[in-house]
Order: C-alpha cells, then sequence, then structure tokens
C-alpha cells in the first residue's frame, strides 16, 4: 500500500501549473506494475507465508481494541 500522505503529495504537485508538474503527470501516468512485479511486490510487503501475517495482524488488532477498551472504561470510573 501507498503512504497517503505521498499520494495526496503527488496529487498536489500534479495540479501545479508549470514544467515541473507537467513532467510529473507524464511520469505518474506512465508508472504502472506488470502483474508480475505486483505480485513480487506483495511477496514482499507481506511475506511468503500470508496466513501467519494475516492471523499475528488480528491477534495484534484485538489486543489493541481490548486495551482501548479497558482505558476507556477506567476513564469512565467504570472500574
Amino acid at each position: 500500500m501507498m503512504d497517503k500522505r505521498f499520494a495526496d503529495l503527488v496529487s498536489f504537485a500534479c495540479q501545479r501549473d508549470s514544467d515541473a508538474a507537467q513532467r510529473l503527470r507524464e511520469q505518474y501516468a506512465s508508472n504502472h506494475l506488470e502483474s508480475a512485479q505486483l505480485e513480487q511486490m506483495k511477496r514482499f510487503l507481506f511475506g511468503p507465508n500470508r496466513a501467519l501475517t494475516d492471523t499475528l495482524n488480528t491477534i495484534i488488532q484485538t489486543q489493541i481494541n481490548t486495551i482501548k477498551e479497558n482505558v476507556d472504561s477506567y476513564a469512565r470510573g467504570d472500574s
């Protein structure tokens, strides 16, 4: 996934009225990954065992949610 801030920056720069912005628009328009490249990048981002990564993500997210609920409960004085 691309960082949204970077995408916003590129979008903003492309909206300018200058030669540099025109070159950026041209480069951005031609910047596409082939399907083989895309698959390789997916493996790089998620590793060879996507199921393990998804499981770890679920466990961590569950723990974060539990901590948030406990903090909210403590802040309300429910403890």
